[in-house]
């Protein structure tokens, strides 16, 4: 959303002039900045709070280099969102890792890759990076062959999920 948007919509739902609402925003951004700038939290209900914090002097590394280099201590803002803007936004996307049966699925997922590569660490497919899962698992098929079908049976057999935490354990495993 563009500056203009966002003024054009306030002046919508109140109902006010775009010049006055351009007026108010304006003169709203210029009171939070002094007030960051000054050391005051501003608290934005349903959205979070603005402040300034204190970040100690440090070394970082060069992206072009590799190079060690200083950084001075220094201010800077920070923004804490409101629980409902983590909520509202935590559900436009599904979440399964919190369920316990995913969370027990992925554990079984887990063990069965780490069995194979303890006992057929020779035929570990190479490459899975950046594949769907299904062609994850037509990989590990070809690679393993009976190992993995027996792997996918016990998977099946003791998940209680229908997501295919296998391929996706094998994939995080053996990416390269």
């Amino acid at each position: 959303m563009t500056f203009k948007e966002l003024r054009e919509r306030v002046a919508a739902r109140t109902g006010l002039p775009q010049a006055t609402v351009d007026k108010v925003v304006r003169a709203l951004l210029a009171e939070i900045q002094e007030a960051i700038i000054d050391g005051k939290r501003i608290p934005l209900p349903g959205v979070g709070t603005l402040e300034r914090s204190w970040r100690p002097e440090r070394v970082v590394r060069s992206i072009q280099s590799a190079r060690r280099m200083p950084v001075d201590a220094r201010w800077s803002p920070r923004f804490r969102p409101a629980k409902a803007l983590k909520e509202g936004l935590l559900a436009l996307t599904t979440q399964y890792y919190g369920d316990p049966a995913h969370q027990a699925a992925w554990a079984v997922a887990e063990t069965l890759v780490g069995d194979l590569e303890l006992y057929h660490s020779d035929q570990i497919p190479a490459d899975l990076a950046g594949l769907d899962l299904e062609q994850v698992s037509a990989r590990c098929e070809r690679a393993f062959g009976e190992s993995w079908t027996r792997a996918v049976e016990s998977y099946r057999a003791k998940a209680k999920v229908d997501r295919d935490h296998l391929s996706a354990a094998a994939q995080r495993a053996w990416a390269s």
